[in-house]
């Protein structure tokens, strides 16, 4: 990548996301592109049954870059991520769910700029919330998710699996050319953050930001927290004990929960509540011995914005 610039893909697996998948493919148009050349923008579609593919095709008019690839059969992110990295022949592949949207229009400049470093494999994006809704619940999650960044944002210079979201995150060819998720897996970014950390090459963006609706609900907050101990006993599996990577000194939660107490106490107190109550009562996920998490539907609002 030396002599020329660098080529990308990007890789966008979706099931039923004609809410968002417009706004998507729309906030990626927007993206500069002086440093590197966009090849494709592929949307596989996961078996999906609402207007997801004929929103695509018809964007596609516009913008060949864009293509559609549907599956009838709904198998599950990992494996439809493991597809894109055999559709790609990109320098660099950006795989982005559909639901979020970049802040800015610099932001794969920014994440291609992390591989003038050889050694990178893989780059997180920085997930960050994004609220419109009022609701007593909604703004507990909302700020039960910026106490989370807070938290994950002080320690190993972001270089921990907590800064890897799966939203956004671009690899290298030689690291996801090779790269396969096993079937039935729920944890890709997880999976994509040890593996790339067995080889110092994973490193988290906090530039770049990237932004989804956070739960605006009781019963999603329980299914979005109960993937973690699914997902831990996944990588175990495969990367044995990974509890130092888990691990967060106390100091920095206390920190962070001591400082959203001073901006928002009533919100904050219930957020800790809820966390307490779901770590004693976990929800059990049906579907994930098939690779696949019940719906977060109030994730999935429609919304829009110019990127800066």
């Amino acid at each position: 990548m030396k002599n020329k610039l660098p080529t990308v893909t990007i890789g966008i697996p979706a099931l039923n996301e004609q809410t968002n998948i417009a706004a998507l493919l729309k906030n990626l148009q927007q993206q500069k592109e002086k440093s590197f050349k966009l090849e494709k923008i592929i949307v596989v579609s996961d078996g999906s049954t609402d207007q997801t593919c004929e929103i695509v095709q018809e964007l596609r008019k516009k913008d060949k870059r864009i293509q559609l690839v549907h599956f009838e059969r709904n198998a599950g992110k990992a494996v439809r991520l493991n597809d894109l990295h055999i559709m790609s022949s990109s320098d660099l592949l950006l795989t982005i769910d559909a639901d979020v949207l970049f802040k800015s229009k610099n932001s794969i400049e920014n994440l291609v700029a992390y591989f003038k470093d050889p050694e990178v494999l893989a780059v997180a994006a920085n997930h960050q919330p994004i609220s419109d809704e009022q609701s007593f619940w909604a703004r507990t999650f909302y700020v039960n998710y910026l106490l989370w960044c807070k938290v994950r944002a002080q320690f190993k210079n972001g270089r921990t699996i907590y800064n890897s979201y799966g939203s956004a995150t671009m690899s290298r060819r030689s690291f996801y050319s090779k790269l396969r998720y096993p079937q039935h897996f729920t944890c890709d970014e997880g999976f994509i953050f040890l593996a790339a950390l067995q080889k110092n090459g994973f490193r988290y963006a906090a530039d770049v930001i990237v932004f989804q609706h956070p739960v605006t609900s009781f019963g999603d907050f329980r299914k979005l927290r109960s993937r973690s101990t699914t997902e831990i006993g996944q990588l175990e599996d495969y990367f044995g004990n990974i509890d130092q990577y888990y691990y967060v000194p106390p100091k920095y939660k206390v920190r962070a929960v001591l400082s959203s107490l001073l901006e928002h106490p009533l919100l904050t107190a219930t957020s800790v509540i809820c966390n307490l109550y779901v770590s004693f009562f976990p929800y059990q996920n049906k579907l994930a011995s098939h690779g696949s998490w019940e719906r977060v539907g109030s994730t999935k609002r429609a919304y829009f914005f110019e990127a800066e």
